[in-house]
C-alpha cells in the first residue's frame, strides 16, 4: 500500500527536518509538506531547496505569502512595499533574507520565487484510511470549504476553525495551528507542534505523520 509522511510547520529548521527525516527508517519517503517552510529559523534557503529539489509536495502557507507578496512589492515598487516588507520582517523574513546570503549566491531566490508561486493551496490524495477516508492537506483548516476549496484559498491558509460536524469520507490534515501535541478530532488532524518554539528554549517538536497508519514522528528542535 502507497503511503505518505505529511511533515508538520518546519519554519527554516533544516536540522531538525533532516534529523526528522532519518527517524522514518524509509530508503525512499514520499514526503508532503503543509507550507510554512520559511521564516523564524535559520535556514530557510535550505528547507525550501531541499524540498523544491526533490519534487516533494507542498503546500502554500501564510508565511510563503509573505514572502512572495513582500519580494514582488520590491520587485515592482508599489506602493504598499514598506507595508508587506515589514510585515515579512516581523514575522521572521528578516532570517528568511539572511539564509540566503549565507549561501552565497549558490542558491537563487529567484527560482525559488517562482516554485513558491506554483504552491497549490489544498492536495487531495485518494488514499483511503482504515474508515476509507482519502486524504485533504491544507496549510490552515480546510475542510469547512471542502466543497468550494478553489474559491476559498486564502481561507484554506489561515483558517483555524475546527466544525464539529463528522465528515463521512475525508481527512484534513493540516498545520499552521501550533498545537502541544498532535491534534486529533473527528476528521482533522493538526500537526503544528510548534519546532520553532524549541529556539527559544520551549518545548517544540517536527512532527510527521505517516498516512493511512497514522503514526507519529517527532523530533525535538536542534536547529
Amino acid at each position: 500500500m502507497e503511503k505518505l509522511y505529511i511533515i508538520g510547520d518546519v519554519h527554516g529548521c533544516y536540522d531538525t527536518l533532516m534529523a526528522l527525516i532519518e527517524k522514518l527508517l524509509d530508503p525512499n519517503p514520499k514526503l508532503v509538506f503543509v507550507g510554512d517552510l520559511v521564516d523564524r529559523g535559520n535556514r530557510s534557503a535550505q528547507v525550501i531547496e531541499f524540498v523544491k529539489s526533490n519534487n516533494y509536495d507542498c503546500v502554500i502557507g501564510n508565511h510563503e505569502i509573505y514572502m512572495l507578496e513582500a519580494l514582488r512589492a520590491k520587485s515592482s515598487f508599489a506602493d504598499d512595499c514598506i507595508l508587506k516588507d515589514r510585515l515579512w520582517k516581523e514575522n521572521g523574513g528578516s532570517l528568511t533574507l539572511k539564509s540566503y546570503h549565507r549561501e552565497d549566491g549558490a542558491i537563487s531566490i529567484k527560482e525559488h520565487y517562482q516554485w513558491l508561486e506554483n504552491l497549490p493551496h489544498y492536495l487531495k490524495y485518494d488514499i483511503k484510511d482504515e474508515e476509507g477516508r482519502t486524504l485533504l492537506v491544507t496549510h490552515g483548516v480546510g475542510l469547512p470549504f471542502y466543497d468550494m476549496l478553489d474559491a476559498c484559498k486564502e481561507e484554506i491558509t489561515t483558517n483555524r476553525t475546527m466544525i464539529e460536524t463528522e465528515w463521512n469520507n475525508v481527512v484534513n490534515v493540516f498545520g499552521h495551528s501550533p498545537f502541544k501535541d498532535v491534534k486529533f478530532y473527528l476528521n482533522y488532524i493538526g500537526i503544528d507542534t510548534g519546532c520553532i518554539y524549541g529556539k527559544k528554549g520551549k518545548e517544540g517538536y517536527l512532527t510527521a505523520i505517516e498516512w493511512p497508519s497514522k503514526k507519529i514522528y517527532q523530533q525535538a528542535y536542534i536547529g
